[in-house]
């Protein structure tokens, strides 16, 4: 676990002085993040978008339309295969967490609020991971642009993603 913390820590430093950093903290309708990170066998993902994007709403879930919206897009976003295609690495999904926008009672994060998915993977070759193609952008079609940054087997990088190109490849 230290070894985990100690990539997470790295990879923190090494993204945050990143352009795809800043564009988090300005909360653009259209734009998401993807964030992946490997230690060892573990693989983990994280999609950050905000609300707007995924549930076609931002303020919080409270009445039954929105409540049903919710779900459907938890249902979605807990369907990692339509999502999610890697290519090496023999990976499997071990969990996922998804945190639906509008939970909060906090008046701060109701006026712009995200949705955060992330996805644990256990890779019996981590080694072998080649590259990522998504379908985020056909589920989810507001999402107009996908910035991904990347810390595996000792390299880093950032891509970004849109209607036209949904592959990397991790260099």
């Amino acid at each position: 676990m230290a070894r985990y913390t100690a990539y997470l820590a790295i990879a923190v430093c090494a993204l945050a002085g990143s352009p795809l950093h800043a564009q988090h903290h300005a909360h653009v309708h259209g734009v998401a993040e993807l964030q992946l990170l490997q230690d060892c066998e573990m693989l983990s993902i994280e999609l950050r978008s905000p609300a707007l994007n995924i549930l076609g709403f931002e303020h919080p879930v409270e009445h039954a339309d929105y409540l049903q919206a919710a779900e459907q897009a938890r249902a979605k976003l807990s369907d990692s295969g339509s999502l999610f295609r890697l290519e090496g690495g023999a990976c499997q999904l071990a969990t996922v967490s998804i945190d639906i926008a509008g939970s909060s009672n906090d008046s701060a994060h109701q006026r712009h609020n995200d949705v955060v998915a992330s996805y644990v993977y256990q890779c019996k070759r981590a080694e072998t991971l080649q590259s990522l193609s998504t379908g985020i952008q056909r589920v989810f079609p507001s999402i107009h642009s996908l910035n991904v940054q990347w810390v595996l087997n000792h390299r880093q990088g950032a891509a970004n993603i849109n209607h036209n190109q949904q592959h990397i490849v991790f260099k």
